[in-house]
């Protein structure tokens, strides 16, 4: 007569591990995606306020007092709250970039990933 084996083998409880870790793995990567779109959103939500705070300076001050003393200004409050935040005044459109650096000044759509950038239409 065989006796009735009971309780789980050793083989049983190592692939139940390795599951319950798959599955911990997949929390982790969810919150770490999460924590970089927050971040991304709070950046662009930052540059927002920046974008329409220049717009209100410049309709403050009717562009009577010079345009790049205020630009660095606003410039140097980019570098503080964005990184690497840069804005540019072009014509009627005000952009501010952030992230990584670049030298092109123009933002024509919205970019999110490495190189963030907002761009508005001031009217006339």
């Amino acid at each position: 007569m065989q006796s009735a084996i009971h309780g789980f083998n050793l083989i049983e409880v190592l692939v139940s591990l390795f599951i319950l870790s798959l599955v911990l793995l997949n929390f982790d990567a969810m919150e770490i995606f999460s924590i970089r779109e927050n971040r991304n959103a709070y950046f662009f939500s930052v540059a927002e306020n920046q974008l329409n705070s220049m717009v209100e300076r410049l309709k403050a001050f009717d562009k009577k007092i010079d345009l790049e003393k205020q630009l660095a200004i606003w410039n140097q409050q980019n570098r503080t709250v964005l990184p690497q935040g840069i804005g540019f005044v072009k014509g009627n459109q005000i952009s501010i970039f952030w992230g990584k650096k670049s030298n092109n000044k123009n933002c024509e759509k919205i970019l999110i990933g490495e190189l963030n950038c907002l761009s508005i239409k001031m009217s006339e």
